[in-house]
């Protein structure tokens, strides 16, 4: 809370459109919310494998993402849903 970020790049173990952003530690949660919190932009990194999963302890609301970077273009369905929702998608 001592800290800004114009931008927050995260990693995650899962990212769902219906139920957010998640990881496999529960240990790692609070760092991540805060965080989130404390930047102006939320860009996720995710490969495909994570897209469409929901992991073990929820960071965030998929609402809270502002670009979700990924490789794969086999999840078009889970793809299309995130864009529905305003979250730019890059695909690499």
């Amino acid at each position: 809370e001592n800290y800004h970020a114009t931008k927050c790049i995260l990693s995650v173990d899962g990212f769902s459109a219906t139920a957010g952003l998640s990881l496999y530690y529960s240990n790692e949660v609070s760092v991540a919310r805060k965080m989130i919190a404390c930047s102006d932009v939320l860009i996720v990194a995710a490969d495909g494998t994570k897209l469409g999963k929901n992991t073990f302890a929820k960071i965030a609301d998929v609402q809270n993402v502002d670009v979700l970077i990924t490789n794969r273009q086999n999840e078009r369905e889970e793809i299309a849903h995130i864009q529905e929702m305003g979250i730019r998608v890059l695909e690499v």
